[in-house]
Formats: structure tokens, sequence, C-alpha cells
């Protein structure tokens, strides 16, 4: 690979603000190693590193390249609540990919004195609490990319590094919160500073630390609110909203909306759905098969998903019903094998108290007779929006070998919730006093 090297021997200061202000970007850079990939490099300046977010980028070239940038001696990275750290890169606002990289921060510019921070993607926030440093002066980023390699800007492409807790940094929205909704998650937050920010960008996170560089949706000044139906799954997510004036991007204000999950069934009770298998791990096989669980109030947000084991699938038609209502049919899973699968359905068929969960052999039209698909479950999990704190409630805990309730036994007094509502030697429920 050809590459060109930037070498500069002394810091070269170049501020971003006026001087005697503090600044949460990078200021000057020390070192860099940029490569030119496979067919040439149209963005080696490394100077469009610094200073605020402007849509202007330096590309890294590809594995092996690398930026080594100075904060300044007023706004170092130091570990505080949340993301210290944030690293722009925007391959993908520009028609390209967002690219990957990794991150080491440092109180000098020994490289042996360099910890690693972080791998990222595209926008990417971290927190410096693992490095073991409680402040860093110099951040030095790794290009990891190969998607484009011939292109004439490749690997990442660096826009800039801001200290998140500077107390210079432009806000991107204030008083960020989330709720959950029966069709999606309803972001609300305040303008600051900031009547004149021309627009707010919003973008979502599956992990927390990296962001797309194209935003889930752009708002025009003055709306102060979005709500996204388009929720990818029942999964922990977090929303980014930042505030956009000429050609400035903030650094983005976060909120998290979290998921949690509560055992239904665990891997050592195992139930056998169908007519006439007897061999497998668990013989004498049910046409149907009933567990039931409490939630300790009515749950939120617009889907839950049930994952679970299955053994042998092979109809489509093993329907699955929450509180009796239908909400699916078993992914088809034909070998003899332990596959995890996941359903997700419309959470608003579940309620606060006792839900039933139940299993259903059928033959391959749907009926209950005849020749019934043989199959086997186990690990059922249910998970959920919301969180799942354990919380006071005058409930006890009742036992029984089978679901049939004359042989409920009640086994407690008022106990504290718990998740798990099933186990492998019978059931457990929670009852009201």
């Amino acid at each position: 690979m050809k590459f060109t090297r930037l070498i500069f021997l002394f810091v070269v200061a170049v501020s971003c603000v006026p001087t005697g202000e503090a600044s949460p970007y990078a200021e000057a850079v020390i070192d860099s190693y940029i490569l030119t990939g496979n067919v040439g490099n149209s963005q080696t300046n490394v100077f469009e590193a610094l200073g605020a977010p402007d849509e202007q980028e330096v590309s890294l070239g590809g594995p092996g390249g690398w930026i080594m940038l100075d904060m300044g001696p007023d706004d170092l990275i130091v570990n505080g609540p949340g993301a210290d750290l944030q690293i722009r890169e925007i391959g993908a606002a520009f028609g390209g990919q967002d690219e990957s990289y990794e991150v080491y921060i440092s109180e000098t510019t020994n490289l042996v004195d360099f910890v690693f921070a972080g791998t990222g993607r595209a926008i990417s926030l971290f927190d410096i609490q693992d490095s073991g440093l409680s402040s860093a002066r110099y951040v030095r980023i790794v290009d990891l990319a190969t998607e484009t390699l011939h292109t004439t800007v490749p690997g990442s492409d660096i826009d800039s590094v801001t200290s998140l807790q500077s107390s210079g940094l432009p806000a991107g929205g204030t008083n960020l919160q989330a709720r959950l909704t029966g069709q999606g998650i309803f972001l609300q937050w305040q303008q600051s500073g900031g009547d004149n920010a021309d627009a707010f960008n919003i973008r979502r996170s599956l992990d927390g630390v990296s962001y797309s560089s194209t935003p889930l949706a752009t708002l025009v000044s003055g709306e102060t609110a979005y709500h996204d139906v388009n929720v990818p799954g029942v999964t922990d997510l977090w929303y980014a909203v930042s505030s956009v004036s000429g050609s400035v991007e903030s650094a983005a204000s976060v909120v998290q909306v979290p998921t949690y999950s509560m055992l239904v069934s665990d891997s050592s009770s195992v139930i056998h759905l169908g007519d006439n298998v007897t061999d497998w791990e668990v013989g004498d096989p049910d046409n149907d098969v009933v567990y039931q669980l409490v939630l300790a109030r009515d749950p939120q947000g617009p889907e839950a998903k049930l994952t679970m084991d299955l053994f042998d699938v092979d109809q489509t038609t093993g329907y699955l019903f929450v509180n009796g209502a239908k909400v699916g049919s078993l992914l088809s899973q034909p070998s003899e094998a332990w596959v995890e699968k996941s359903m997700v359905f419309d959470a608003g068929v579940l309620r606060g108290g006792t839900n039933t969960v139940s299993f259903h052999a059928r033959d391959s039209s749907g009926g209950t007779t005849g020749s019934l698909d043989d199959y086997m479950v186990r690990n059922v999990s249910l998970q959920l929006f919301g969180t799942g704190k354990l919380v006071a409630l005058p409930w006890s805990a009742a036992y029984s070998p089978t679901l049939n309730p004359p042989e409920w036994e009640i086994i407690s007094e008022p106990i504290l919730w718990k998740e798990n509502a099933t186990n492998s030697t019978g059931f457990f429920r929670l009852q009201k006093n």
C-alpha cells in the first residue's frame, strides 16, 4: 500500500477560539501517518481534524494510518459522568461509508504512554474510566477501515475530536428525555443557548458508543420533539440530539432507553410438544404447555420479544399464545439441534399481574389432530422495554407441580417481586394478598 507520512516536529498551534478562551475541540496536530489507500487520497489535510464539527475531514487512508492530536492545556479530556470524549468520523455523511477506528489517550506525546480508550465507528462516544486515566491531553486515532481503500477518500474520515466534560461545550439540546409509547419512543428536549440553532440532528445507537454519521432525522429550529415509530426491535437503545448552527454541529445530548429480560423457563426445564416421538431428551409429548409469569406493571413500549431455544421444528404452525391471543407461529428450525430463535409481538397483549405463555403442537395445516409436529423448547425468556428493578409489592409466592389451580400452595408471606417465574421442578407465581 502506498502511503504519505506527515510529521510535525513541533506542535502546530491552530487555535479554534480567541486567545484566552478554552476550546472543547482538538487544537493542534502533533504527528500523523496518512496513507493513500490503493488509488490515492484526496483528503490528506490533517488540520481538518481540528476545531468544531464542520463537515471537513481528513482521510487516514486505511489500516495503519493514524493521527495524534492535542486538546490543549485548558480543556483536557476529563473522566466525569457519562461519556468524556467524542470522535466524529463522517464517511457516510457524503455518500461513503461509516468506518471504524481505535482510540488511544495519553498525558504525554510519548507513544509508550498512550492507553487504549476503545474502538469506535462513525460518531462515537468514549468513557475514559476504564483506561485508568483520570484525564488526558492527547488523542491518537488509529484507522481500522478497509471498506474504502479503492476510493480517493480511503479509510476513516475524521472531522473533529471533542472533550465532552468541557465547560465551553455547546449544548445539543438540554433536558433530553425519552418515554415509551404504544407506537415507539418519544424524545423531547429544550433548545439551549441556542435560539440561533438552525436545526437539530437525531441519531440512534444500539451500543451507546457508535452513532451513524447520517442522522435518523433532522428537525428545523423550534422543533424540540421527535417520535421514533420505526424502533429496531426490543433492544437497548440510545438517542443523541445535537444542534446545528451553520456548518457547525454541537456535541450530542444522550439518553438511554433500556430493556430488561425475564426468565420464563431455563435450560433444565425442557418441554416436548407433539404426539409420537418418545426417544428425545424429554419423552411423553404434550399437545399444549402453558407457563405463567407475573409482571409488576403493565408493559411499556410498542413491542415485546420472546427468545427461546428450539429443537426440530418442522412446521410453521406451532402456534404461540400470550394470554390466549395468538401472537405468531414458531420459526422453522428443522435440525435436531438446539438453535436460539426470537419472536417479536405487540406488547399490548401483556398486562401487569399474571400472564400466560402457551406452546401448541399442530399438524401441517394447523390442526390439533392427525400427525402433529414434534419439537422441544427450553430457555424461554421475555424481553421488554423499561427497567426490571425489584419492586416491593404485597405479593405472596405460591407453588404447584402443575397448573391445576387446586394444587397451588402458598409458600411465603409478602416478598419482593422476583423475575424468575418458573423453574425445572414446577411452577411459581406471585399472588396478591
